[in-house]
This record gives structure tokens, C-alpha cells and sequence, in this order.
């Protein structure tokens, strides 16, 4: 998608782009962010880039975040709140140009084109008898669609992996305090198995537990 996205913001025809790309413009022209003419181009009042959220979260201060330009030199654009499409950090983005916002550029994300991990990965902090889930990457609070009943069953700082899809819970990880945690943070980040599926363990064991060194006179013994 980023790829597509750059060759937009330059400007290419259609007949330039497969099939997959060509899916994904038409989409962009669904939804009235890109117009259908031969050659496609984005607006130039549009920015594509990657949104980054503020690694703390100021509590009495309104939050946006900060969108990372790609295809063009220059600043970072902030994102007031608000604005965000409720963008998480590392989705890949477009948006609109706003003008100058406490004293710096700022745009305002209408479109999120690629998101940047199946599962976004959280822990629970009690707020007042109220579980509230924080993003582990940025520590900021984030909206789930897990009721309340079912997020107070579970301790204070479980670690959980919230579908971006659906909105819910879809794992429980474990607990911050266990040092053991990380890897299934890992691995539910980049949606990889801890285990071996049925076939591939067959294959493992119909192959020889020794090699035949005359099957590899080449072989060079390191």
C-alpha cells in the first residue's frame, strides 16, 4: 500500500498499476479521497505518512499525535486531538493539510490506508474502580469494545491482544510484572504460532535423524 500510495502522490496512470493496486485506488475513490481520471494523483492539499502517538499520555491536556510525512523532506505534521481518526501509532495514513496549529503545521487524518499490526497489544490500569486498557507501545488509554464486567476480571497490569478489527479482546498474555510475558507480546504483535501445526511435525519425523555424507561430496566442513 505504501508503495501505491507514493506513486499517487506522484502522480501515475492507471494502466501503470496491477491488479491489486488498482483495488486499492478504487477504493481511495470510494471513498471521495482520490479522483477517477486516467492519470491518478492525491490532491496536493493531502499528506500520506506513517501517525505516531506521544509515548506519555498528559493527563489535563488534550492528546493528538504526530504524522511523519513520506515521498517529502520536512517536519513532522501535528495531528490535534481529535483529529486522528482514531489512528494508532504506526498506521499507515492520509491527511488533509489544516494550516498552522500552536504554532507548527498540522493536518488532520481522513483516511487510514494500511494498519500498522493486527492486534494491539495492552495492559490493564484500575482508574477509580475502572479498568481502562493502555497501549503498551505509548502508554496512552485506548477505546475497546470489552465491556467493563469483563475487563474487571482481570488483575491489574494484565497484558492483553485487543483485535484492531472487532475492537474486543481476543487474548490474554499474561502480566507486566512476569518477564516471561514478552514473548507472547511478540508473538501475538506479529501474529506467529508457538506451536507446530499436525503436518509439519509429520514432516519433521518422516525425514533421517542422520545425513548420508556421500549425498554431499561438496560439503564442506566448517
Amino acid at each position: 500500500m505504501k508503495d501505491l500510495l507514493l506513486k499517487l502522490l506522484a502522480g501515475t496512470p492507471k494502466s501503470k498499476l496491477d491488479k491489486k493496486e488498482l483495488r486499492n485506488a478504487y477504493n481511495l475513490i470510494k471513498a471521495g479521497i482520490l479522483k477517477d481520471n486516467e492519470k491518478l494523483k492525491l490532491d496536493g492539499s493531502l499528506i500520506v505518512g506513517i501517525y505516531l502517538q506521544p509515548k506519555v499520555l498528559k493527563k489535563g491536556k488534550k492528546n493528538g499525535g504526530y504524522l511523519q510525512p513520506l515521498g517529502t523532506k520536512g517536519n513532522d505534521f501535528l495531528v490535534p486531538d481529535g483529529d486522528t481518526l482514531n489512528a494508532a501509532h504506526h498506521d499507515l495514513v492520509i491527511a488533509k493539510k489544516l494550516g498552522q496549529k500552536r504554532g507548527r503545521a498540522a493536518a488532520k487524518i481522513i483516511y487510514i490506508a494500511e494498519e500498522s499490526n493486527e492486534y494491539l497489544i495492552g495492559y490493564i490500569v484500575y482508574d477509580k474502580r475502572r479498568a481502562v486498557l493502555h497501549d503498551i507501545n505509548t502508554a496512552m488509554p485506548v477505546n475497546i469494545n470489552t465491556k467493563q464486567k469483563s475487563l474487571k476480571e482481570l488483575p491489574e497490569n494484565a497484558v492483553v491482544a485487543v483485535d484492531q478489527q472487532s475492537g474486543e479482546v481476543a487474548e490474554i498474555l499474561g502480566v507486566l510484572t512476569d518477564p516471561k510475558v514478552d514473548e507472547p507480546i511478540v508473538l501475538s504483535r506479529y501474529h506467529r504460532a508457538d506451536l507446530f501445526t499436525a503436518d509439519q511435525i509429520l514432516e519433521a519425523k518422516s525425514l533421517p535423524k542422520t545425513v548420508d555424507k556421500s549425498l554431499y561430496p561438496d560439503r564442506v566442513d566448517l
